[in-house]
């Protein structure tokens, strides 16, 4: 599932809430911030544990920023393919952390990612997809920012799920999302306590046959197989 926490007015979150948002979404952290003093983004990412995120998020100061914390569903559990993920220059994902003129966050899955991956590479230059064939492994969301790098953020409004890009000096938000008080929030399942059915190793046991499961609540499953029919909030449709 994931989620993103943006903060636009800087103000930092509670650590009870970034340990529920944790608690939801295990597979790794990582954070975005503006320096107003370069005037760029600070990156740190790659978070596999929450006493790691914990310990950097608290000397960032308070300023504009944004954190996601992984639940994966397309790609692997690494510390490579936490978010964001930079947009001003392609990435080969070698580096944790970095000042960037722009990055980008996602909630949800693009279920079509490898074939945009290969499609994308067609058109580089043999040096630049000679350097994102080194890959040991990617993601969607790392797919969608070479394409927001070669064209433009608009791209995201034919893309599902929840997106923001981040500038020193603005931002974009693409789908759905909630705000509470002065931030920004991509879901609020981690609000929910959670019953897990699902793990990523053996898949949701109910996906040859959905009907039979007894949930039947988007809030339900900590874990979210990516077809589950019951994905809109407010539960079974």
């Amino acid at each position: 599932m994931c989620v993103i926490a943006f903060s636009p007015k800087n103000k930092k979150f509670s650590e009870k809430d970034l340990r529920k948002m944790w608690d939801a979404n295990p597979h790794g952290a990582g954070f975005a911030y503006v320096d107003n003093t370069q005037k760029l983004l600070i990156v740190k990412k790659g978070f596999m544990t929450f006493d790691a995120f914990m310990s950097e998020y608290e000397k960032m100061p308070e300023t504009v920023h944004a954190i996601h914390f992984r639940l994966a569903s397309a790609g692997g559990i690494c510390p490579e393919l936490t978010h964001p993920f930079r947009t001003d220059r392609f990435d080969n994902l070698k580096k944790l952390v970095y000042v960037a003129k722009e990055v980008l966050f996602h909630n949800g899955t693009v279920r079509n990612y490898e074939e945009l991956f290969l499609n994308f590479l067609f058109h580089l230059s043999p040096k630049i997809a000679d350097r994102l064939l080194d890959l040991e492994d990617y993601s969607d969301t790392y797919v969608a920012s070479l394409y927001v790098k070669r064209f433009s953020h608009k791209i995201l409004k034919f893309f599902d799920g929840r997106w923001l890009v981040l500038r020193p000096k603005e931002y974009f938000l693409y789908g759905t999302w909630d705000k509470e008080d002065d931030f920004y929030f991509s879901n609020k399942s981690w609000k929910f306590e959670f019953r897990s059915v699902y793990t990523v190793s053996r898949g949701c046991p109910y996906e040859s046959n959905f009907a039979l499961c007894p949930y039947k609540n988007y809030f339900s499953c900590r874990h979210f197989t990516p077809n589950c029919p019951y994905r809109d909030e407010g539960g079974e449709r």
